[in-house]
């Protein structure tokens, strides 16, 4: 995630290098740029790559924003991705939406678009969240 952000970091979020544009109550938006690890031998993006991202920025959304110390306050429990076309370009944008929040389950979604901002992936989740101490 972005520096500064009360999120959690991981190593794989890093070397896919997003950075975090716009960050809500319930939503956010990033960019990845398409090189590295995010790109495929077709030379588009690796749908492992946009799913990883998706993930990511789903589950941050399922934390409570005051928890300052790095913890992980979700995990997966579901996730479907529908890749809708080819996402080619310099840059991607992710736009997540946390969809509910229970007490023990979030659900949530995370649309992908690339460079020329047609929709390319649309990926939905649902999370396990940890018993608050």
């Amino acid at each position: 995630m972005a520096e500064g952000s009360p999120r959690i970091r991981q190593a794989l979020d890093a070397a896919l290098g997003f950075t975090v544009l716009h960050e809500s109550q319930g939503s956010v938006e990033a960019e990845m740029p398409l090189a590295g690890l995010a790109v495929n031998s077709l030379g588009q993006a690796h749908g492992g790559a946009l799913v990883s991202v998706a993930d990511a920025l789903m589950a941050n959304l399922c934390g409570p924003p005051e928890d300052l110390r790095g913890i992980q306050q979700a995990v997966t429990v579901d996730l479907h991705a529908h890749f809708l076309r080819p996402a080619r370009g310099e840059r991607l944008r992710f736009a997540a939406a946390l969809l509910h929040l229970g007490r023990r389950l979030a659900f949530a979604e995370c649309r992908v678009y690339d460079g020329e901002q047609h929709l390319a992936a649309h990926i939905t989740a649902s999370y396990a969240l940890r018993p608050q101490d």
